[in-house]
């Protein structure tokens, strides 16, 4: 079998100093391996992206890039690397980590480098919110509003316990939620909504059993009550693997193009990074993207 040892790193830094141990672990383990190793750091929102094209236009080229990340930086390599077959790997550093567990790649070291060097090379086709690239979900509601509200320095104290203190500190806010998905032939409304091209939400939790990366469809969630009760149910739900139990709960899979809209301007996220909108429009991207995957 062929192994890639000529590799670029994109390496988000902003993540803290045990992220930077873990990185530095990895790292090590591709070396002993006899990998060349070519170390971008990011400086800031959009330079992932920007690293990520540069590596598919220079004369040197990888064979492979390497995000060491969380599912952001992700995202934007996956916008920079459109267009190319140049292909994606996983160092997962984030909080939540949701694209590595959808991809079934383990957080060890050596699993990692299995992956990267010798893993097989699939083509998925990531979402599309307003003609950027996501891997994960677009949403708004209850979790785009925790989102918006994070502190980074409590991100990277308390990992995923800083999203919990986050909507504590918005759950005032919850109550007013209304939010809805539409098709040229179907509209949904709740107080949160979901579009996901994968299985997983928030870490290893299967909120999207139906999903698949390999499929150009999009699996919307739609949670239909406001309140914080209403979202402490949904979240023990999801925890549980129980919210399809809820008449409160409504999904949709199509592979038509949605539009997300909140009724007031309002906090939407994609791939777990807050912006503020009125509407987005989600498609399934028609370029593939290709992922190093794990045996």
């Amino acid at each position: 079998m062929t192994q890639r040892t000529r590799l670029m790193v994109i390496h988000n830094p902003a993540s803290g100093a045990k992220n930077a141990r873990r990185f530095a672990k990895a790292i090590n383990a591709l070396v002993e391996r006899g990998c060349s190793i070519d170390i971008r750091k990011t400086t800031g929102p959009g330079h992932a992206e920007e690293l990520a094209r540069m590596a598919t236009q220079i004369p040197a080229r990888p064979e492979a890039v390497i995000v060491a990340g969380g599912d952001g930086t992700l995202a934007e390599v996956a916008q920079g690397l459109r267009g190319s077959d140049l292909p994606m790997g996983v160092i997962p550093l984030g909080t939540a980590n949701v694209f590595a567990h959808e991809i079934g790649l383990k957080s060890g070291n050596g699993a990692v480098a299995d992956a990267i060097m010798g893993g097989p090379s699939v083509p998925i086709f990531p979402g599309l919110a307003d003609g950027q690239r996501f891997l994960l979900m677009v949403g708004s509601g209850y979790d785009s509003h925790a989102v918006c509200a994070l502190v980074s320095a409590e991100k990277k104290k308390w990992g995923a316990l800083a999203y919990l203190f986050a909507a504590l500190r918005v759950r005032g806010d919850f109550k007013t939620f209304d939010v809805r998905v539409s098709t040229p032939s179907d509209e949904l409304r709740g107080a949160s909504i979901i579009i996901s091209r994968a299985r997983h939400f928030g870490g290893p939790f299967c909120a999207f059993p139906d999903a698949d990366l390999t499929q150009p469809v999009l699996n919307t969630l739609v949670l239909k009550n406001a309140g914080v009760g209403s979202a402490l149910k949904y979240g023990f739900a999801l925890l549980l693997g129980t919210l399809d139990r809820f008449t409160m709960v409504e999904r949709l899979s199509t592979t038509d193009c949605l539009q997300l809209e909140s009724q007031k301007p309002g906090n939407f996220q994609m791939d777990g990074d807050g912006c503020e909108r009125q509407q987005i429009t989600v498609s399934v991207d028609t370029e593939a993207l290709y992922v190093l995957m794990p045996q």
